[in-house]
């Protein structure tokens, strides 16, 4: 999916880059064909300036003519009158005066409206002769341009340039199926991401369901062995309880005297046995009951081996000081003993051991530890 969406990008681009060039040479091509209408207007317009400028110009000069022939006749007739009011006149002819006097200054308001005119016209001249430079340089410009709008001619191809458009309009669409479906690639790598997530999951579960079975499978397989040695322990169970019995038996006679038998039978049920009369381990006393106990763990001590360690706690209770001193002499006695530990209230065994830790109470909350090395 990546190298798909890679080549889908690369090519996206390479068609973007070709239309954005497309784009280049024909807004170039736009802007030196509205260079050229531009200058083709401005020297349309310079056209009709100096047409107005010729017929300004005629008018110009008929006007100045017009003008000069009443200025001469305006100094004709002031000399006239100059010349009358010199020799006196006659009130005829004072009156004719007058009237071409009026007449006159209707004359002189044309001469002076003229003169604005004229003014006007030098403005006119001057603007004319700017506008000729303009013109001038327009031509060139025009001149410059339509030898690049003939040079741009040449290159330009219009089925060129509409090819190119429609190979555009082409790609523009492939490119927005081409997204379009970019879009639902990546819908579809969003749920396989979501899949692959889940399928991680469970892949985890599932190695820890396997971790776990191999240690079910362990545990089972270490339950079969045991069973199966206990199966074949059970076959000599008889012969085990029976030399169990004998070391037992021995401790307890030692404990409490040769009268009574102790056994331990196939079900371990403890009984002491005179003849033909059995008293369970129930019904003993209780310093039967712990002689028994221990008379039992002495034995299973001795007949296991190998420990080297034996701890007992309280073992004195319900003994007599004789049983207490019988017990630690057959303690003694067991092979293969290397450690014993025995937490008592009792001060009997103080002498078999090589050193003692007493605890003395000082309060609810307080205690004393004595050490002796």
């Amino acid at each position: 999916t990546q190298e798909v969406r890679d080549t889908l990008l690369k090519r996206q681009k390479k068609t973007k880059e070709k239309i954005e060039q497309s784009k280049e040479k024909f807004n170039e091509v736009e802007k030196e064909l509205d260079l050229v209408e531009s200058a083709y207007d401005r020297f349309q317009s310079q056209k009709n300036v100096k047409k107005n400028k010729d017929e300004n110009e005629e008018n110009l000069e008929k006007l100045r003519k017009k003008i000069e022939a009443k200025k001469g006749k305006l100094n004709s007739l002031e000399a006239e009158i100059e010349e009358i009011k010199e020799k006196g006149g006659t009130k005829k002819k004072r009156e004719a005066l007058k009237e071409q006097r009026n007449q006159l200054k209707d004359i002189y308001k044309e001469y002076n409206k003229a003169k604005a005119k004229s003014e006007d016209l030098k403005k006119v001249k001057k603007e004319i002769k700017n506008n000729k430079k303009d013109i001038k340089k327009i031509k060139s410009e025009k001149e410059d341009i339509l030898e690049n709008l003939n040079s741009l001619r040449g290159k330009y191809d219009g089925k060129k340039h509409e090819k190119l458009n429609k190979k555009f309009e082409k790609k523009k669409s492939e490119l927005n199926t081409k997204k379009g479906k970019l879009e639902d690639k990546k819908e579809n790598f969003n749920e396989l991401k979501e899949e692959v997530n889940e399928l991680e999951k469970k892949k985890k579960k599932l190695e820890e369901k396997k971790k776990e079975r191999k240690r079910t499978e362990k545990d089972l397989d270490f339950a079969v062995r045991i069973r199966k040695g206990i199966s074949r322990l059970s076959e000599m169970r008889s012969v085990y309880v029976g030399e169990i019995t004998e070391l037992a038996n021995r401790h307890w006679q030692n404990l409490v005297g040769s009268e009574w038998e102790l056994i331990w039978d196939d079900t371990y049920l403890a009984y002491k046995r005179k003849r033909n009369q059995a008293v369970t381990i129930h019904e003993m006393s209780g310093g039967e009951k712990v002689a028994t106990a221990l008379s039992i763990r002495l034995a299973l001590q001795e007949f296991v081996g190998g420990l080297g360690l034996f701890i007992l706690d309280e073992p004195t209770i319900h003994l007599d000081d004789e049983s207490c001193t019988k017990l630690a002499e057959q303690i003694q006695q067991i092979e293969g003993l290397n450690q014993l530990i025995v937490i008592s209230h009792d001060d009997t065994f103080e002498s078999y051991t090589d050193q003692q830790i007493k605890v003395r109470k000082i309060s609810e909350d307080t205690s004393e530890i004595e050490t002796s090395l």
